[in-house]
């Protein structure tokens, strides 16, 4: 089944008749349509008061809630997502997260979103200071309070790993040349970004010996596949000037023009499963931190401050 499937079998969406989130994780015998018939009939009555479905179908509306996110690990503190009501961004909402592992249980974990605001503004990015303790599937459903006073409900699957391929913290940064400005190393486009960003001065193996803490985000502005690496790098740029003394900002571009979705050397070296992804490695070459998919100006100032100290 693939994820279009899961998320209209298991939306997480305030319906006339609740859609059940779990009946995509019914036996994989089980053909579709019955599954789907589970859907019908009595299915709102059998979410008790307080389960999660029952929490997200108390709401007036319905909004689609997009993963924003490219890797959740357990116990990572953060998950990110954005808010979409018929195409356009829902942003400046009151927003309530709950996390679980069944549709019709209490959530293992409720909390407030943030709306960051700046330059994810209209991306209607939202972060929640929630752990997931244990790898899975999960269920991700909000409650948002628009400006106009409506409330709305809807969610999406999560995945969380007990592991990532990519070196987290407490990891050895991986040394690697990285294209720049004076080797480009046959990278086209050296940076997608327009104008250039300016992360392209040092390569990542001489980085890490110079003594300076790095800033690491690979990320491909023009031909992004999750359509976040535009604002990420103008992020990252705008912080640029008051820690380029510093910290070494490097960008890696993630994909040439002619082979897009494929990554390049130095982003296949870190085993990336998605973009943008950004590492924060402190001065003795292990990583501190990393921040992967989309955030805003304050998440990566409390990570700059962290390094630069």
């Amino acid at each position: 089944m693939d994820r279009r499937d899961f998320l209209r079998l298991s939306g997480l969406v305030t319906l006339p008749v609740a859609v059940p989130l779990l009946s995509a994780c019914t036996s994989k015998s089980e053909p579709k349509s019955a599954a789907a018939s589970k859907a019908s009939g009595s299915a709102a009555a059998s979410y008790p008061p307080g389960s999660l479905q029952a929490l997200v179908n108390a709401n007036t509306g319905s909004v689609d809630v997009i993963d924003a996110q490219v890797e959740t690990l357990v116990n990572s503190g953060r998950v990110a997502f954005g808010l979409v009501k018929d195409n356009a961004p829902v942003t400046d909402a009151v927003v309530t997260v709950y996390v679980g592992k069944r549709a019709d249980a209490p959530p293992t974990a409720t909390g407030p979103a943030s709306w960051i605001q700046g330059e994810m503004a209209a991306r209607a990015l939202y972060v929640a200071a929630l752990s997931l303790p244990a790898a899975g599937d999960w269920l991700l459903g909000v409650s948002a309070r628009t400006k106009d006073g409506k409330v709305y409900g809807g969610g999406t699957p999560i995945t969380v790993l007990a592991k990532s391929a990519s070196p987290v913290p407490g990891e050895p940064a991986i040394s690697v040349a990285t294209p720049t400005v004076a080797t480009p190393l046959g990278a086209d486009p050296l940076c997608s970004d327009v104008p250039p960003c300016p992360m392209h001065a040092i390569s990542l193996d001489a980085a890490l010996k110079n003594g300076k803490p790095t800033v690491l985000t690979i990320a491909a502005p023009a031909y992004c596949q999750t359509e976040t690496c535009g604002p990420v790098v103008h992020v990252i740029k705008a912080a640029l000037p008051t820690y380029a003394d510093r910290i070494n900002f490097i960008h890696i571009e993630a994909y040439d023009k002619d082979a897009v979705g494929t990554l390049v050397p130095a982003g296949q070296a870190w085993k990336l499963t998605s973009e943008p992804f950004t590492f924060f490695i402190g001065s003795a070459g292990i990583v501190k931190d990393r921040l992967p998919g989309a955030f805003g100006g304050d998440e990566l100032a409390t990570r700059l401050k962290a390094l630069a100290t």
